[in-house]
């Protein structure tokens, strides 16, 4: 049986109590319907500055070298992934392996990945992002979610 055929009890998310969880937002949020507008607006003005910027918008064409800038940029200075443990880490399902692993050679020949020798395995190459990816990056998602934490906190 599959889950579409399932009855609504058995497929609905419960809390740790059994107790049904409902859907919508959460309480409190429905009495400012401007909000999600305001919310919608914030995202958009994300989107639009991504494809404003030629660099970010080369990764944010597909999910899965979007998700790839992200893992990059969130992983830590002194362990940087290896190029084929950063592929085989991906979740989005977007492009194949080997489809990555093109644009991931391709980013490095036009400079906006960077990769180094391991420093104890010479035979692993880490990748990084070219430093001014990466600020651009963490600029447009720090605008970001200081927008949203204004917008959440009444001051946005």
């Amino acid at each position: 049986m599959s889950m579409i055929e399932r009855p609504y009890d058995q497929t609905s998310p419960r809390r740790s109590d059994g107790s049904d969880v409902v859907d919508g937002p959460p309480p409190g949020i429905d009495a400012d319907p401007g909000l999600l507008h305001r919310a919608y607006a914030i995202d958009l003005e994300f989107e639009r500055s991504v494809s404003r910027n030629r660099n970010l918008a080369l990764f944010r064409r597909n999910a899965s070298s979007w998700e790839l800038l992200l893992a990059l940029c969130c992983a830590p200075d002194h362990g940087k992934p290896g190029v084929y443990e950063l592929i085989e880490g991906l979740r989005t399902k977007g492009l194949g392996q080997s489809a990555l692993l093109r644009f991931v050679r391709d980013r490095r020949d036009d400079g906006l990945l960077v990769f180094d020798r391991h420093h104890t395995k010479k035979s692993k190459m880490q990748v990084r992002p070219e430093p001014e990816l990466a600020r651009a990056m963490s600029d447009l998602l720090l605008w970001r979610a200081v927008a949203i934490r204004d917008l959440l906190s009444g001051t946005g």
